[in-house]
């Protein structure tokens, strides 16, 4: 006797990001899982394109995306359409603030593994729930010129109603023998983490002490300690907001025994402008760039020995 699992019940009028969302939760599969059975399929979609699709943030557009949507109906056993009928126009036009995904800003092997960390632990749509309004990073560099303590201010604001937890997440961009430390924690207590020693990176979910409603805000604060490894030094510390972010300050410390030959402000919005400052290091031992009204894009601190 062969037994069929009924197709998943569709409430009328429930939008595509819905039905996505309560599908996957149904059956109990990630997003990661649905990427694998796509690829199987010969259909490429990236993790960062699934995730905006279950929050609502963005809709598939484009005749490949379309496809993609009728193989995912029939891998979460929903009925025709059940998906597709339900797109919408697209909300790309308007007012609407951009989010981008992190590998539109950066070219680095560690953005793939941030966004499986990020879906192992329940967070992908964590762009679509916050709001990082101000970032403010205080970074020291040893005497090898390694990074050492990496320290943050995270102004974080809900979208969305009872957030209660958040990632923080850091990328090294290089092998680490260690998982990076996490030496203290305000605002939040520590929950679940994924590291990745290949690229140095470390999410870290946090639940925050209380759940925040739609509207309020909250601050926390971390810093985390990067093991020593091999005697390569680093030359760039960057931010990379994935939208506009109303404040954010970077001040890089360095020892006194080892202080750069040379030293660059640069910020670049993604598909905007871009500006490189060149800093006199003659007299100083740290290096502090402030930007306001940024993202999404890149701010950073780049160096020379």
């Amino acid at each position: 006797m062969t037994s069929h699992r009924p197709r998943a019940r569709v409430a009328p009028g429930a939008e595509m990001a819905d039905v996505l969302a309560a599908a996957l939760r149904d059956q109990g599969r990630s997003l990661t899982w649905l990427r694998e059975r796509l690829r199987a399929r010969g259909i490429e979609v990236s993790l960062s394109a699934l995730s905006y699709w279950r929050s609502g943030e963005r809709r598939p557009e484009g005749a490949a995306s379309h496809e993609a949507i009728t193989v995912i109906e029939e891998l979460l056993e929903l009925a025709p359409g059940a998906l597709g009928d339900r797109i919408g126009p697209s909300r790309r036009a308007g007012v609407r603030a951009r989010t981008a995904h992190v590998g539109e800003i950066v070219d680095s092997s560690g953005t793939d593994a941030l966004a499986r960390a990020l879906d192992d632990l329940g967070l992908a749509d964590a762009p679509s729930r916050t709001l990082d309004e101000a970032a403010s990073f205080t970074v020291d560099l040893d005497e090898r010129g390694c990074f050492g303590a990496i320290r943050s201010r995270l102004r974080i604001r809900a979208l969305a109603e009872s957030v209660e937890r958040i990632p923080l997440w850091f990328l090294v961009d290089r092998q680490v023998p260690e998982p990076l430390r996490l030496a203290d924690l305000r605002g939040a207590v520590p929950a679940r983490r994924v590291d990745d020693l290949a690229t140095g990176l470390v999410v870290q979910e946090v639940l925050l002490e209380r759940p925040l409603a739609s509207g309020e805000a909250t601050v926390v604060e971390a810093t985390f300690e990067v093991p020593q490894g091999d005697d390569r030094a680093d030359t760039e510390f960057v931010l990379s907001p994935p939208r506009r972010i109303s404040e954010i300050e970077l001040w890089v410390r360095f020892d006194r025994a080892q202080v750069p030959a040379s030293c660059t402000l640069r910020s670049a919005e993604l598909g905007g402008t871009s500006t490189a400052v060149g800093i006199d290091l003659s007299a100083v031992t740290g290096v502090h760039h402030a930007v306001r009204g940024f993202g999404p894009g890149t701010v950073g601190v780049h160096w020379t020995w």
